[in-house]
């Protein structure tokens, strides 16, 4: 009984820990030279699944891995939805490389904003994030799926948004889960703006 308790608290103890922690600790044990898709989740697996969305909306933010992180993203997002993370790598995109200095100045970049942001986030309207959660989750699978459109830049704000989803699962903090999935719907509604002021452009052109 005493190690049931032990293994909850061990549990409990590295969902609470502080995000800018995590991406430390993360920065440490980055191998050097290359890294795949497969290592950082194998890396992740014991945390929360929102902790494995945080860091690949990191990662999403870079060129080049965007579309293998958006094609992630929407089977990690279906196993939120069904509590089962294990199964949700298919192997051509754990097998992906990518630059190990890439990962590590994407942290650099945002780490002092996730140290800014613990000082006043925190654990507030649980059953407001425990409502929305399922909603996040599908979010998150449209927003990853948004990644995949074939414009310049059409990553980057989807990938924030989703960074800010996870963030807010990750601290349990209801209000700035709500102001999340306010700024994923903007989101999505700026790239179908995108999306169809191309496909217009394209149609003057060749029609």
């Amino acid at each position: 009984m005493a190690d049931i308790a032990a293994a909850l608290s061990a549990r409990e103890a590295v969902r609470r820990m502080p995000t800018s922690v995590l991406l430390e600790q993360l920065k440490r044990d980055i191998p050097e030279g290359t890294v795949t898709f497969g290592w950082l989740i194998d890396y992740l697996r014991g945390r929360s699944p929102a902790v494995l969305v945080l860091f690949l909306a990191l990662i999403g933010v870079l060129p080049g891995v965007s579309l293998l992180v958006g094609i992630l993203l929407a089977p990690v997002a279906l196993a939120m939805m069904s509590a089962r993370i294990e199964r949700t790598i298919p192997v051509f995109i754990a097998s992906q490389h990518m630059p190990s200095g890439q990962l590590v100045r994407a942290i650099d970049r945002t780490i002092g904003l996730f140290r800014w942001g613990e000082r006043y986030i925190r654990p507030r309207d649980a059953s407001l994030a425990e409502f929305l959660q399922p909603f996040a989750s599908f979010a998150i699978l449209i927003l990853g799926l948004s990644m995949l459109v074939p414009l310049p830049l059409s990553n980057v704000i989807p990938s924030l948004v989703i960074g800010l989803i996870a963030f807010a699962i990750i601290e349990a903090d209801g209000l700035l889960l709500a102001a999340a999935m306010a700024a994923s719907v903007l989101s999505l509604a700026i790239s179908a703006a995108v999306v169809w002021a191309t496909f217009g452009a394209a149609i003057r052109i060749w029609g």
